[in-house]
C-alpha cells in the first residue's frame, strides 16, 4: 500500500474512532479511546505538545446545554490539543466523573513513554541539573491535578 494511501486510511480510522467517543454506548466509547491511545503509542496519531492551556469549565453530554462531547471525548480532545488540564462541571449530575477519570488511564502510557529509557529522557540522569529538571517536570505533571483529582488512583502515579 502506498504511503499516502496508508496515511489516508489511518486518518479516516482516527476520525471514526473520535466520532465513536461520543457514542451513547459506554463500552464503545472506552474501546475507541483505547484504540486511539494505542495509535498514539505507535506514533500514528500526532499529539499537540502541551501548551499550558487549562479549561476547568467543560460540560459533557450528561449536562444540560452541552456540546455533545462524552467525558472520554473531552479527555481525548484535551490530550490531543495540548491542554495542560481540563475539568468537567456538568449540571446537577456526577454521571460523567468516573468515565472522565478513567479516560486518562490509557493516556498514562504516553507520559510513561516520554520518560522511558528508550526515549533517552532518563529522570534519574547522572547530571544533577538534568535530574532536578526532570523531577520538576514529573512534579509539575502530578500537580496539574491537585485539588481536582487524586492521581494516586491511577497506576504509575
Amino acid at each position: 500500500m502506498a504511503k499516502t494511501s496508508r496515511r489516508c486510511t489511518i486518518s479516516a480510522n482516527i476520525h471514526k474512532l473520535e466520532a465513536r467517543l461520543n457514542s451513547f454506548d459506554y463500552r464503545e466509547r472506552i474501546s475507541s479511546l483505547h484504540e486511539l491511545a494505542y495509535l498514539v503509542q505507535r506514533e500514528e496519531v500526532e499529539l499537540t505538545p502541551q501548551l499550558g492551556i487549562v479549561n476547568m469549565h467543560c460540560h459533557t453530554f450528561f449536562s444540560y446545554n452541552a456540546y455533545g462531547h462524552s467525558p472520554a471525548s473531552l479527555a481525548w480532545l484535551a490530550k490531543k490539543s495540548g491542554f495542560a488540564a481540563i475539568g468537567i462541571v456538568d449540571f446537577d449530575v456526577l454521571d460523567g466523573v468516573d468515565e472522565f477519570l478513567s479516560a486518562f488511564l490509557p493516556l498514562v502510557g504516553v507520559i510513561d513513554r516520554y520518560f522511558a529509557k528508550e526515549s533517552g529522557v532518563m529522570v534519574m540522569a547522572e547530571d544533577l541539573a538534568v535530574r532536578e529538571n526532570r523531577l520538576a517536570q514529573l512534579q509539575h505533571i502530578a500537580a496539574l491535578a491537585d485539588g481536582i483529582v487524586d492521581l494516586s488512583r491511577l497506576e504509575g502515579f
